[in-house]
C-alpha cells in the first residue's frame, strides 16, 4: 500500500500523507516523485532523503544544486536530470559529471552540441538512447560506435518505415518488440519470437 501512495504523482506539498512523522515512508520513491520540490525536501531536513532519486528529480534545478553545495548530490543522477543543460555542463567542467547520463540526457546532448564538441567524453551507447538522435543522424554517421540496442528502443530512430527499409542493420528485435512505435506490428513480434 505504501508504494502505491509514494508512486502517486498527485501527492502535493499540502498532502498530509507526506507529513505524518510515524508513517513508514520509502523516501527513495518519494524523492523521485515529480511533485516533490526542493522546497519540500528543504523544509524536512530531518528526513533521510534519497539523494540518488532527488538528484535525478527534474524539479531539482542547477540553481538549487549550486546554492546547496553541502548536500550529498549524486552527480551521476544529476547528469540524467533533464533540468541540467549543456550550458551548465560547459560552465562547470570540473564537476563529476557522468558522461553516460549526459549523453542520454536530451536537455544536454543535441546532435549540434555533440558534433561541435567531439573532444568531450560522449558515451555512444547513451547517445543511441537519446531522443534527439534521429535516423538521419545515424545514417549520416555510420562510422560512429552506435549501440543498436539503444537505437532499436529509440522512438526517434527505430520507426516502422526505417526498420523495414534497413533490414540489413543489426536491429535488436527484443527492443523493437517493446518499442511503442511497433505496437500492433505483427511482423516485428514474429521476428522477435523466432529468435527463441
Amino acid at each position: 500500500m505504501k508504494n502505491i501512495v509514494l508512486r502517486n504523482f498527485n501527492i502535493t506539498a499540502n498532502d498530509n500523507r507526506t507529513r505524518k512523522p510515524r508513517q513508514a515512508v520509502e523516501l527513495g520513491l518519494l524523492s523521485s516523485n515529480p511533485n516533490v520540490t526542493w522546497e519540500i525536501a528543504e523544509a524536512n531536513p530531518d528526513k533521510t532523503w534519497d539523494w540518488y532519486s532527488l538528484s535525478r528529480n527534474p524539479k531539482v534545478t542547477w540553481e538549487m544544486v549550486e546554492a546547496n553545495p553541502d548536500k550529498p548530490w549524486d552527480w551521476a543522477c544529476l547528469s540524467f536530470n533533464t533540468s541540467i543543460t549543456w550550458e551548465v555542463v560547459y560552465a562547470n567542467p570540473n564537476k563529476r559529471w557522468n558522461w553516460l547520463g549526459l549523453s542520454r540526457n536530451p536537455s544536454v546532448a543535441t546532435w549540434e552540441i555533440v558534433n561541435g564538441n567531439l573532444d568531450r567524453r560522449w558515451n555512444w551507447s547513451g547517445l543511441s538512447y537519446n531522443s534527439n538522435i534521429t535516423w538521419a543522424i545515424v545514417e549520416a554517421n555510420p562510422d560512429e560506435p552506435w549501440d543498436w540496442r539503444g537505437l532499436s528502443s529509440n522512438h526517434s530512430v527505430a520507426t516502422w518505415d526505417v526498420v523495414n527499409a534497413n533490414p540489413d542493420k543489426p536491429w535488436d528485435w527484443d527492443e523493437l518488440s517493446f518499442n511503442s512505435t511497433f505496437v500492433g506490428k505483427e511482423e516485428v513480434l514474429t521476428k522477435a519470437a523466432g529468435r527463441y
